[in-house]
């Protein structure tokens, strides 16, 4: 069984580097799509084409809390993992 996810950040390099991980995960096979926009990956989120999504919550459209609660309602049953940096942590906090 393959499963899909939905890599929405706007960094390039971040993006590359998750399909490559996954790509080679031994409890794949994942396939990725890579979305760099909020308005563009709730479109894809809500018609039930994947089985997660990394989510980076500082987007060009969208940023902070409000991209994960756009996230979650396009989809209340998937999960969502939040890509953070460091000094984004407690923003990831809150959004768990």
């Amino acid at each position: 069984m393959s499963y899909s996810v939905l890599i929405l950040t706007d960094v390039e390099e971040d993006a590359r580097i998750l399909e490559n991980v996954l790509a080679k995960a031994s409890d794949g096979p994942f396939q990725t799509k890579w979305l760099q926009r909020l308005e563009d990956a709730v479109e894809h989120i809500g018609s039930g084409e994947f089985d997660a999504v990394l989510v980076d919550l500082t987007l060009a459209d969208s940023e902070g809390i409000a991209t994960f609660d756009a996230v979650i309602d396009a989809d209340t049953q998937m999960p969502i993992m939040i890509l953070s940096a460091t000094d984004e942590e407690p923003l990831a906090i809150e959004a768990v």
